[in-house]
């Protein structure tokens, strides 16, 4: 996994992220269009962040 440019575990970049105000998220068209629910997952996800009381751009 990327975070910042550099290569991270998946534990490594939760830490990062853990005490972070904003964050940036890039999403690729396939996977918002794609069946299978990721759309509704990425939507949780970001709900989440937003309650925790995280801008999410």
């Amino acid at each position: 996994m990327r975070f910042m440019g550099l290569d991270m575990t998946k534990d490594a970049t939760r830490a990062a992220l853990r005490d972070c105000k904003r964050m940036v998220v890039k999403i690729g068209s396939s996977a918002l269009c794609a069946d299978g629910g990721r759309f509704a997952q990425v939507a949780e996800q970001v709900a989440t962040q937003v309650r925790a009381g995280r801008k999410v751009v």
